[in-house]
């Protein structure tokens, strides 16, 4: 399933489906509409030409590589049918929400969160506006070539046919406190224990290294023991704007020292 939608939504189906955890709606946009994309603006000669003028020995041209690549997928035109497709199946998740939601698009890479992580590598956009999601496609489409993702797929071995984008869109939930969880601490496997990161307000903030987020430590047997945690100062969060996007606020004085979980 993840060469057909890619790694992050292959991921929610399973555990949604399989494991049983909640997981808001959504829907995948694949990686055949990646395909789709490229044979409607004839970009594939030229992909392959651009992805063929660098080498890992040779970096100096990897950022002009990047640049033109980025700016071949944004000046391309989204197939009218995968637009329609997309607001088709927006209004049918807006259904069953019973409201118009904002949505956040992910990256769905082939191989993203599967083998190996890509974090960090892709776009991700929140509180999107329906009228927005086929420039947001296109966005994401394109963090396929920055410098980063181009470096780590040619180190990791992967060949040009692998890279496939699919996205994830699932309606905005409006966090209290967002975060990151490790099954198992990086730099403790061993250790029978899972590793939290969490911040006030949405994620970005927990992985981007804005802000120094809370760190718990939580057992696995007991469930849910704490054995440890760091709870530094968090004056600022990133909140979901009405009219969508996203923006920084100060945290209430009476929750920077405070842990959010």
């Amino acid at each position: 399933m993840g060469e057909v939608v890619g790694g992050k939504n292959a991921n929610l189906g399973e555990v949604k489906n399989r494991v049983g955890l909640p997981v808001p709606a959504g829907f995948a946009i694949s990686t055949h509409a990646y395909k789709v994309f490229l044979d409607h603006n004839h970009l594939a000669a030229r992909l392959t030409e651009l992805l063929g003028r660098w080498r890992l020995d040779d970096l100096d041209s990897l950022a002009r590589v990047s640049e033109d690549l980025k700016q071949m997928i944004l000046a391309a035109q989204a197939p009218p049918a995968l637009e329609a497709a997309i607001t088709e199946a927006y209004e049918r998740l807006a259904a069953r929400e019973g409201r118009r939601p904002l949505v956040a698009m992910r990256s769905s890479a082939v191989g993203e969160d599967l083998t190996l992580t890509f974090a960090g590598q892709y776009a991700t956009y929140l509180n999107v506006g329906p009228e927005s999601l086929a420039s947001r496609y296109k966005d994401i489409v394109a963090s396929l070539f920055t410098p980063r993702a181009l470096f780590y797929y040619k180190n990791k071995g992967f060949k040009e046919e692998e890279m496939a984008m699919g996205v994830v869109v699932m309606p905005m939930v409006q966090a209290r406190a967002s975060g990151v969880l490790f099954t198992r601490q990086p730099d403790a496997a061993g250790q029978d224990a899972a590793f939290i990161n969490a911040v006030w307000g949405l994620g970005r903030y927990a992985v981007g290294g804005v802000i120094n987020p809370d760190h718990y430590l939580v057992a696995y047997q007991p469930p849910g023991q704490v054995l440890a945690q760091t709870i530094p100062p968090k004056e600022v969060m990133l909140v979901c704007r009405p009219q969508g996007g996203e923006a920084e606020v100060a945290v209430p004085p009476e929750l920077v020292n405070a842990p959010c979980l």
